[in-house]
């Protein structure tokens, strides 16, 4: 059985600097994340970034999930679940620099 392999690209207003200090401050992830359900355990930078000109950085997430014995079984619905979580983890990334809340009071963003 294959890995899982996805790819999500958002362009985000702001400096890449700026972008990618967010990503991986885990300490105040929850203060951007709030409310969206996202799983995610850790984040790191592995390329020297995109900068898009404007102030603008093209944030490329790649993920891989590789389900393992009876878990395999579950392939197809493991890539939409990793996709559909990446997905809301990378939008609420670019929502909090861009500034726009899921719902009046909970903090939290959404595209």
């Amino acid at each position: 059985m294959k890995p899982i392999a996805f790819e999500i690209q958002r362009t985000i207003r702001a400096p890449i600097d700026e972008v990618f200090a967010r990503l991986v401050d885990i300490d105040g992830h929850n203060d951007w994340m709030t409310g969206t359900g996202s799983v995610l355990k850790r984040t790191w930078q592995t390329s020297p970034g995109e900068p898009t000109g404007n102030g603008e950085t093209l944030v490329r997430h790649r993920g891989k999930v590789v389900p393992y014995g009876v878990w395999r079984l579950g392939t197809p619905i493991w890539r939409r679940f990793a996709v559909k979580e990446r997905t809301i983890t990378i939008d609420a990334l670019k929502a909090s620099f861009e500034g726009k809340p899921n719902a009046p009071g909970d903090g939290a963003f959404q595209e």
